[in-house]
């Protein structure tokens, strides 16, 4: 039996907590490429309308550069973990009661507890696989798959090494894909869940982005 992680970018940029947890998240099959991007969308205008390919289109459009931003803020948060003006771009993207959200505070804050900070690698990328829109706004309601590579490095920002080197918590690379839960919220759609559902360690396993 496969266990079904939380989140995957609560892994992030090398953030592998314990190597249990990796173990756990692990696909036990090997990796192999992953499918090229691909989008279905289906949805309706205000509840029970009817559907509208204009509606259809406009809604992924805006939850595509909705993943940009969050990609981005979420970036600039862990770099800098103990600071509001990047934490709270991030938080925003969550709605208030999302589960996801406190996972993401959390993990903030454990960041801050430690003094460590996150630069994100050099070949890192995110490659959105799906969009599928289930009803557009004002009551939208989507889902989306998104393939990660990371390769980024967690790091000690509060003290160095002996000899003044950098001391790295994590630099362990992985592929996951995710599947996330969006919804408008005063017409911005926001992330209300998400789910990593399986895992490779090492190498590369997205599409080229």
């Amino acid at each position: 039996m496969r266990i079904i992680c939380p989140r995957g970018l609560a892994l992030s940029l090398g953030i592998i907590v314990t190597m249990s947890t990796a173990a756990a998240c692990s696909d036990s099959a090997p990796p192999h490429p992953l499918a090229a991007p691909s989008t279905t969308a289906g949805t309706r205008g205000a509840v029970g309308g009817t559907p509208t390919t204009d509606s259809t289109v406009e809604a992924e459009m805006a939850i595509r550069a909705a993943t940009r931003r969050y990609d981005q803020a979420y970036r600039d948060a862990i770099a800098n973990p103990g600071n509001p003006a990047k934490t709270q771009p991030l938080l925003v993207m969550y709605t208030a009661n999302s589960p996801e959200r406190d996972r993401i505070e959390n993990l903030l804050q454990t960041f801050t507890r430690n003094g460590w900070a996150g630069r994100p690698g050099g070949a890192g990328h995110q490659s959105i696989e799906n969009v599928k829109i289930m009803n557009a706004p004002p009551d939208g309601l989507a889902e989306t798959t998104t393939c990660t590579y990371d390769d980024g490095i967690v790091f000690d920002a509060a003290n160095k090494a002996p000899g003044g080197h950098e001391i790295i918590v994590n630099d362990a690379t992985q592929s996951y894909r995710t599947t996330w839960t969006w919804v408008t919220d005063a017409g911005t759609w926001k992330i209300s869940d998400a789910t990593t559902v399986k895992t490779w360690m090492g190498a590369d396993q997205c599409a080229p982005h």
